[in-house]
This record gives structure tokens, C-alpha cells and sequence, in this order.
């Protein structure tokens, strides 16, 4: 599986096997957020025929799109994943594991003064931030709630990360936007 789609499911991706015996994944994106979907809907399109439409979430009252493929392929694939998360970043080389994270932030993380990723699984964190190291990348593990997030924050981290990333978050306007730019203070 593409590393981008892997993350990018792994934070907002759903999945459901139907009563017709057609197996569904898809994503949900607000619409003010649908520039993430077309780099999802390229890398789905290898599963099969892409769907994409606009919809109403009742619950939040929120126009969505939503970008869903049938296939069985990608559907054991994502339950694999979901599965051992772990498993998969460990099983793929330094780019890929940059995709990942790409995909990981542009679905479930955020972009201020820090780069934020979130997620249920501890362990998942403690992976990543472990394989940061490598980089030299400092990040710390927080709990907010029932969801843990890994905070990378001090600016060297930080330059280094968003030069390695290929998120769409790390171009929009933030204000990380500029941070490359900026020397790096020593430490």
C-alpha cells in the first residue's frame, strides 16, 4: 500500500464490508479541506474506480466530500493495517516512512507553531518518535484524552521535519510556513 494512503487511512480513513458482499473504503473530508483528496483519490485509483461526491453531514451540519473505491484488495489491506500499524512503518524504508507521516498529518495532525500527529495507539507514537531520532528530530508523546499526540515544537526539529515532509498542511498558510527559511538556532 502507497505509504501517503496508508497514514492518511490510518488517521480518517472508514471501511465497511456491505450486505451486497462489496467492500468499501472511503474518506471524509470537510470541503474546506478537499485539496487533501486528490493526491487520496490518485493514490486509490490503483484499487479501482474512484467515487467522489459532496454531502451534508447531519450530525455536525458540515458539507463534506467523500472519496470511496470498492475494493477488496485495499479494504484487507487497511484492516491489516489497523491491525499492526507498527508492522507497516517498521516494514518500510526512510521515504516511505516520510509519506507515511505526510499522509498521517494531512488527515490527523495539525500545523501551528509545532507539528502535532495524533492518534489512539501509544505504541504507534513511540514508534515514530523513535524512528525520528534517526533524524535527529526531538518530538514528545502527550495525552489529550482518550488520543495521545506526538508534539514535535523546538526549531531545529522542526526545520528539519517540514523539509522532509510532503504534507499539503506544510503548504498552506501556518505559521510554520516559513520556518525553513529561518536559521536554526544551535542548541
Amino acid at each position: 500500500m502507497d505509504p501517503y494512503l496508508a497514514g492518511f487511512l490510518l488517521g480518517d480513513g472508514c471501511s465497511h464490508k456491505l450486505s451486497n458482499g462489496a467492500y468499501a473504503v472511503w474518506v471524509d473530508q470537510s470541503a474546506k479541506n478537499a485539496i487533501f483528496l486528490r493526491r487520496i483519490k490518485d493514490c486509490m485509483r490503483s484499487y479501482g474506480k474512484v467515487h467522489e461526491y459532496e454531502y451534508v453531514d447531519k450530525r455536525h451540519g458540515v458539507r463534506k466530500r467523500r472519496v470511496l473505491v470498492y475494493s477488496k484488495t485495499l479494504f484487507e489491506k487497511f484492516r491489516r493495517l489497523k491491525a499492526d500499524a507498527t508492522a507497516f512503518i517498521e516494514g518500510i524504508d526512510e521515504n516511505g516512512f516520510m509519506e507515511f507521516l505526510s499522509g498521517l498529518l494531512d488527515s490527523d495532525g495539525t500545523v501551528t507553531d509545532r507539528i502535532v500527529f495524533y492518534s489512539s495507539s501509544r505504541l504507534l507514537l513511540e514508534k515514530i518518535s523513535k524512528r525520528l531520532e534517526k533524524f535527529s528530530i526531538k518530538s514528545h508523546i502527550y495525552k489529550f484524552g482518550k488520543i495521545f499526540g506526538l508534539q514535535v515544537h523546538d526549531r531545529r526539529s522542526l526545520t528539519i521535519l517540514s523539509n522532509m515532509l510532503s504534507s499539503s498542511k506544510l503548504r498552506a498558510p501556518a505559521r510554520l510556513r516559513n520556518i525553513g527559511s529561518r536559521k536554526t538556532e544551535r542548541f
